[in-house]
């Protein structure tokens, strides 16, 4: 992470945590050729009433809020940060993101997701869940593509949104600063 500028709201957060799932989505990135030393993807809102940093996040439970102090304090996190937002598009985010609270996790982009890492045949078609107005499911790292894609801000997938997008593609996109290669609206 870098110390220039700060953590601001609506800026994307990649982050590390323990455990079997965490090391499944790792390995999933690796067999694709994408970062693979983060496994989760949340949008920083600021601090909380309690004065805690607090994220919204897609998780197996659904969208919901989360304290951030671990994934802040961890060495894996990496952030977009320096990717240029206005303070209406900031405000956009989190109205967007605070939208989509609530909506439950999307098993079968899970699904989709290790497919394509094994790069086995896609067994169900996905078609119609690519690029709908608004997701009736989602996971962690299509929520910030979503969000980003409804604000018009440059995200991995070129201002449009994929259910499949993982935290290795936002890695990706935040390390090679891919904000800088896409125009926005």
């Amino acid at each position: 992470m870098t110390d220039k500028l700060p953590l601001r709201r609506g800026d994307v957060i990649c982050t590390r945590s323990d455990g079997r799932a965490g090391r499944v989505i790792r390995f999933g990135a690796a067999l694709l050729g994408k970062p693979n030393t983060v496994n989760h993807v949340a949008l920083y809102m600021g601090k909380g009433s309690d004065k805690r940093p607090r994220v919204i996040e897609g998780r197996p439970g659904g969208v919901g809020w989360r304290d951030a102090s671990d994934y802040l304090k961890s060495e894996w996190t990496i952030d977009n940060r320096e990717q240029p937002k206005t303070p209406e598009q900031r405000q956009a985010i989190t109205e967007a993101a605070k939208a989509m609270l609530g909506t439950p996790y999307d098993w079968k982009g899970i699904g989709l997701d290790a497919m394509i890492a094994i790069r086995a045949p896609i067994i169900y078609d996905d078609a119609e869940k690519k690029n709908q107005p608004s997701p009736d499911q989602i996971v962690c790292s299509s929520l910030a593509d979503w969000v980003y894609a409804q604000v018009g801000l440059a995200n991995p997938n070129r201002l449009s949104w994929d259910r499949i997008t993982t935290p290795g593609v936002w890695a990706e996109f935040i390390t090679v600063k891919g904000w800088e290669k896409t125009r926005t609206k």
